[in-house]
């Protein structure tokens, strides 16, 4: 039987990419590994003292829906699921807050709606996919600048022709690729030279393990607390922060955080806020009470900066592994540079084979060139698990110099 063209046009599209080494499939991976690759960054995914905690208050709060049963301006709205946004305004520092089903619509509701047709957005070139495409439903005027680098950023604000237009920068607190920080401070002080600047900041990968109570990498640079009358405070200039509950806190959903008026107009202008089913009355107690468990979780964030530097001082001590293969991360998220899609691709299949879950990274989620090895550590991982996993790096580099060696 012949196929249709529509088939013959996927399968001819999956064929270019399987050529390219860039194919996806999902798969179930078999075996126990040593978690060197999830979000789970504290490890409260699979906390049985978390869950116990949630189930005790599940109970408490006598929650009786399986489902919201609609979107937030028609049925799905209650005023448990206000109340929790109000106690997330008060854990992040914020005036207000509104909760989102994940980081993507969050990204994307926010981004696609605030910037006007007139607006320009300047954006970092390495932020997520999520904020790009809400930049690109914008259609307000746009440009990337080269990442965390804020002289280029200002030499694109002077070229900004002046006018009542905002200007907002989208960057990411920390970088889920390569694990860097952004330059916070800078980004509010040029935000105060050039007055009509503000900033759109993504902690998802910050909230957590950033801050003395885990809210972010704001907080942690004394950001959230600025409320200097005498310029421009920096709440003002942050005027939109988004916050993913899918990483370190460990389950699902998003909160963006700002002004009142910032959330009064998302509710009347972010389609995937308006457009959605809100999300279930038990996860939200379990949104509300996992930062509460957050708060008292300082152990645990300093038993997580405890292994990033334990990993990143037994990396520069193997003489098997290149000084130049170790990205620059005081993050959870450390990059091993691999050049080329096969090559790392072949590099994380040995690793597997040693019981270790690490993942490659490929062209073109990041350039040609800078294909990695995306190492996630965590609280619960332990030095004799980073020791095993930094031999394995070093392995793979020396079979990667002996080419015939992976024949």
């Amino acid at each position: 039987m012949e196929r249709c063209c529509l088939t013959l046009r996927l399968e001819k599209s999956l064929q270019k990419r399987r050529k390219q080494g860039t194919y996806r499939e999902l798969r179930e991976d078999a075996g126990s590994y040593i978690d060197f690759s999830t979000n789970d960054y504290l490890g409260f995914a699979q906390s049985c003292e978390l869950c116990a905690f949630i189930a005790s208050k599940r109970n408490e709060c006598k929650v009786a829906n399986l489902g919201s049963t609609g979107s937030r301006l028609l049925s799905g709205n209650s005023a448990y699921c206000m109340e929790v946004e109000r106690s997330l305004a008060r854990f992040y520092r914020a005036e207000d807050a509104l909760l989102f089903n994940s980081g993507y619509t969050a990204n994307l509701g926010v981004l696609s709606c605030l910037p006007s047709s007139e607006d320009w957005v300047l954006y970092d070139e390495l932020i997520h996919n999520s904020s790009l495409e809400g930049i690109r439903l914008s259609r307000a005027l746009r440009k990337p600048f080269r990442h965390n680098d804020t002289a280029h950023l200002e030499e694109l604000l002077s070229k900004v022709p002046s006018s009542k237009n905002a200007i907002f920068i989208v960057v990411e607190s920390i970088y889920s690729m390569d694990g860097d920080e952004a330059p916070v401070m800078e980004l509010v002080r040029l935000c105060r030279k050039y007055r009509n600047a503000y900033v759109i900041i993504d902690e998802a990968h910050g909230v957590g393990v950033c801050g003395d109570t885990g809210a972010g990498l704001l907080e942690a640079k004394g950001l959230l607390e600025d409320v200097n009358s005498m310029q421009r405070s920096s709440r003002e200039i942050l005027c939109c922060r988004i916050y993913t509950f899918g990483k370190a806190m460990g389950i699902h959903g998003a909160v963006v955080c700002g002004s009142q008026t910032m959330i009064r107009y998302l509710v009347n202008y972010a389609r995937s806020f308006i457009y959605t089913t809100s999300l279930p009355p038990e996860h939200l107690v379990t949104i509300h009470y996992v930062h509460e468990f957050c708060k008292k979780s300082s152990e645990t964030r300093n038993r997580l900066q405890h292994l990033v530097r334990y990993f990143r001082d037994k990396v520069i001590e193997e003489s098997g592994i290149p000084p130049k293969a170790l990205l620059h991360s005081v993050s959870a998220i450390q990059g091993v540079l691999i050049d080329g899609n096969e090559a790392v691709s072949w590099a994380v299949d040995e690793m597997k084979k040693r019981g270790l879950m690490v993942y490659a990274i490929r062209a073109p989620t990041v350039r040609r060139g800078k294909e990695r090895i995306r190492i996630n550590l965590h609280a619960h991982n332990t030095e004799v698990e980073i020791d095993q996993l930094v031999k394995a790096l070093a392995f793979v580099f020396v079979a990667l110099s002996k080419p015939k060696s992976r024949i």
